[in-house]
């Protein structure tokens, strides 16, 4: 008798919790397994297809071929299942998934901001590793092309790491083997400046546009009748022609 009227006595004091009523009061528990599943799975498969079941293929170049289709397959299937998983938690609660997703955004900012950019980069495939490029003012060769940056060996034996917002933002340009490089001899009349600023600024010149192609002498001279004539190089004619009007603006101004 004592020891149940002790019970109903601690009973109001002591709260009961229920699992089951976690998820009619916000995300369902359930919901979060299955898609944390369903996430281990898709990372798994595409994890074992490049690894082992790619590599078995009897080419390099269909190797290579077969990877970009995975990839790009691969980032399809993540970006359905983000759609699908965000729709159905914003379903079982739209604050608390709001909310995540705002906490996310925030304290990830810079990661998205870089990661989005490089997705685009590395799905259109117009760069690979060992690739010529030039970013700026540095110079090299691809080394890879990471989550959130670009890692690029300079001639100088340097690793420079180039977040992709920035390349976004700028012109990335991919170099050729000079071998297979076009010139252009460009003949302008400076006027009246000095001739000797002209030739020295000619350089630092190319190596601002975007579109040219630097090498270790332009051969730029001042000519009888004020007439600049410096050679140019770039990987074809149309950008030989930016090239050609780049440096125009530039004497003109």
């Amino acid at each position: 008798m004592k020891l149940d009227s002790l019970n109903s006595s601690i009973n109001p004091v002591v709260p009961s919790f229920d699992v089951s009523q976690w998820g009619d009061a916000g995300l369902g528990v359930n919901m979060v397994i299955v898609l944390i599943a369903f996430s281990l799975v898709i990372f798994g498969f595409f994890y074992l297809l490049k690894k082992y079941m790619l590599p078995l293929l009897d080419s390099s170049k269909a190797i290579k071929k077969a990877k970009l289709l995975a990839f790009r397959i691969e980032v399809v299937v993540w970006l359905l299942f983000a759609l699908i998983a965000i729709t159905q938690l914003f379903t079982a609660s739209i604050w608390i998934t709001a909310g995540l997703l705002a906490v996310i955004g925030l304290v990830g900012l810079n990661f998205w901001r870089d990661f989005f950019p490089g997705l685009l980069l590395r799905v259109s495939n117009k760069f690979k590793i060992n690739d010529l490029v030039r970013f700026d003012e540095h110079s090299g060769k691809l080394e890879k092309l990471g989550v959130t940056s670009v890692h690029i060996k300079t001639d100088e034996e340097e690793l420079i790491y180039i977040p992709y917002r920035k390349i976004s933002d700028n012109i990335f340009v991919k170099r050729q083997a000079k071998g297979k490089l076009m010139s252009s001899k460009i003949i302008l009349q400076i006027g009246s400046k000095d001739p000797d600023m002209i030739v020295d600024s000619v350089s630092e010149w190319i190596h601002q546009c975007p579109w040219a192609i630097p090498q270790a002498t332009n051969n730029a001279s001042i000519h009888p009748g004020g007439l600049l004539h410096v050679t140019v190089y770039a990987i074809d004619s149309v950008s030989l022609g930016k090239v050609e009007r780049f440096i125009q603006e530039k004497v003109r101004q």
